[in-house]
């Protein structure tokens, strides 16, 4: 008898959207899904080293967190498909901005993928599982934004990846799911900030 118990959490600093909103009422039904909460503020890594930090020292003592992001929206199925994956760490793929190079990318950065759990050793955070012994394991803080903002700067890394850095090097194994295919929701269209040609298409395998 499997004895997950999940806390789900979102890290908020900006507008939630309703899609968003819409999601979290649907992962809350999850019977694995034993609570919800949310933090605010600034910068986006403290809000993230916060809720895990609630995670690790609530009195129950949930087995995973769950962390999605205020402008992602998440399909049906997901919880079960991360834990499907049998990794330390579970992701699930949606679009985003690179910041550098202002085109649009799939949150692993692969190029192809099948439609089997593939393993990634970079991720962004906005559908993240993660089991509690990557957390207790990993010294803090596990969320960071190395160098400064500028997309200039050679040392400039996303709080996320830099998580995904950590936990790769302590030997934590991480998937990423396509079936957990997410949206990453903005108020304008992403497609209208590329130049033409610049759009980077994910293909998968045949």
């Amino acid at each position: 008898m499997s004895r997950e118990n999940i806390l789900l959490a979102m890290p908020c600093y900006g507008m939630v959207t309703p899609q968003t909103t819409l999601s979290i009422a649907q992962l809350v039904k999850h019977p694995k899904v034993k609570a919800y909460t949310y933090s605010v503020g600034q910068p986006t890594y403290q809000v993230r080293n916060d809720i895990a930090r609630t995670f690790l020292r609530h009195q129950f003592r949930f087995t995973h967190l769950m962390m999605i992001d205020s402008d992602n929206t998440i399909p049906d199925g997901a919880v079960d498909k991360l834990l499907e994956c049998h990794s330390d760490i579970a992701v699930g793929i949606y679009p985003l901005l690179t910041g550098r190079q202002d085109i649009i990318e799939n949150s692993v950065f692969v190029d192809t993928w099948k439609d089997a759990p593939f393993d990634v050793d970079k991720f962004g955070a906005g559908c993240l599982l993660v089991k509690r012994e990557a957390f207790e394991s990993i010294e803090p803080p596990w969320f960071q934004w190395p160098g400064t903002y500028m997309t200039d700067d050679p040392t400039r890394m996303s709080d996320d990846i830099y998580f995904a850095k950590k936990a790769a090097k302590a030997g934590f194994s991480i998937k990423a799911h396509p079936g957990v295919l997410c949206d990453h929701i903005k108020p304008v269209s992403l497609l209208n900030l590329c130049e033409p040609g610049k759009m980077k298409i994910c293909f998968k395998e045949e």
